[in-house]
């Protein structure tokens, strides 16, 4: 009787047959053990894992002897070994890496020199997203009741208003980088908040040298004819 060899992923194909025919089936399964993949992986510096598998790594690395020259599993250094601190710290890399896309700031000059101060909108402004074409705008406005840039009870606002009628349930969007044009890298930019289609590259490089540097006013103008890019 001739043996038919089968993956074990393969197993719901024979739901459904005689007994007598599954009597032909044997199932081939080989099961790697962590630590023999893991003691192989001499030179790997960098690791992307699920949490489990981090956490077995973090607990028996050097116990063990395997990594020995991993510096970071998911963005957290290898040294940070207590569980607890690296939850914490992989919440703090995740917020990080998603700050430039919530954070604004103001320039306040003085005798030539001039201050950047940053600032993070809350819920409310933060969760107002970018449009090429939007239907609003906002602006910092800073208060002070002795109309002194050093006052130490300054407040920073931001102002938002419609620069069109907004009808019931409609999205509010705003442009994110208003006043910046290809010449400053405009498309480039916007990567920060979602993934630009590489189309839209595309046609900005086509755009861009097909046209002088100078000529801002007619890159104003072509780019009418390129897709609008709004966040969901």
């Amino acid at each position: 009787m001739t043996e038919e060899l089968k993956e074990a992923n393969e197993f719901k194909e024979l739901l459904g047959i005689s007994k007598e025919d599954k009597k032909k089936v044997t199932f081939c399964e080989y099961k790697a053990k962590i630590e023999e993949i893991l003691t192989k992986l001499n030179a790997l510096e960098e690791l992307a894992c699920d949490e489990d598998l981090e956490t077995y790594i973090v607990e028996n690395r050097t116990s063990q002897g395997f990594l020995p020259r991993l510096r970071l599993i998911n963005g957290v250094d290898i040294a940070v070994d207590d569980m607890e601190d690296r939850k914490k710290t992989h919440a703090a890399v995740a917020l990080f890496n998603k700050l430039q896309r919530v954070a604004g700031h103001y320039t306040v000059s003085e005798g030539g020199m001039q201050m950047t101060a940053w600032f993070v909108n809350d819920e409310v402004g933060s969760l107002i997203n970018h449009s090429d074409t939007p239907n609003c705008k906002m602006m910092t406005l800073l208060y002070s009741k002795t109309n002194d840039k050093h006052d130490a009870n300054l407040m920073p606002f931001t102002v938002m208003w419609p620069t069109q009628d907004i009808s019931a349930n409609e999205v509010i969007l705003r442009d994110k980088l208003e006043g910046f044009y290809e010449k400053q890298f405009r498309s480039a930019r916007l990567h920060i908040w979602f993934e630009t289609p590489e189309d839209y590259y595309n046609q900005q490089l086509k755009l861009w040298r097909a046209i002088n540097l100078d000529q801002i006013g007619g890159i104003n103008e072509q780019m009418q004819t390129l897709p609008v890019l709004q966040q969901p």
